[in-house]
């Protein structure tokens, strides 16, 4: 198995992640769910590749929320969304994919967060045990499957 089926395979464990965490968000009835994992290996053929780690997910926007409702909040539907509106199109990826290109990382990017949850209030603002919790849980195993990569 691929290094992207195993990261899917962690993805699809966050998303389905029973835990409610202090200050996150994790309302799959509202279509808020746990996220943030994606594997972009598509035009990037080097070798060089790099975990780009962010503090956790924006706010989820109401076509995002539409989004996972509709497609009964699985992982395959936060990917199309990501896809479609995220990836390629937003700031943050944008800004974040020119600076890891101008270090010379030309290999995949595997984008995931400190914390899989949205905040629920100022962004920012998560508990310690949180971070703990989706450390522990989820991004010790995800940094494992990628062993050369160099952590952003």
């Amino acid at each position: 198995m691929g290094y992207s089926q195993n990261l899917t395979k962690i993805a699809e464990r966050v998303v389905d992640c029973p835990l409610k965490c202090e200050k996150v968000v994790n309302d799959s009835n509202n279509g808020i769910i746990p996220r943030g994992i994606f594997y972009e290996g598509e035009n990037r053929n080097g070798s060089r590749g790099i975990i780009a780690v962010g503090l956790n997910p924006g706010k989820a926007s109401f076509a995002e929320k539409k989004a996972m409702l509709k497609g009964s909040n699985s992982y395959d539907v936060y990917v199309n969304f990501f896809l479609e509106n995220l990836v390629y199109k937003h700031k943050y990826f944008n800004h974040t994919r020119e600076v890891v290109n101008s270090l010379g990382f030309d290999g995949p990017i595997v984008w995931t967060e400190l914390v899989k949850c949205q905040c629920d209030g100022r962004n920012g603002d998560i508990a310690q045990q949180t971070f703990r919790t989706c450390i522990n849980e989820y991004l010790k195993d995800e940094i494992k499957l990628f062993p050369s990569y160099t952590i952003f």
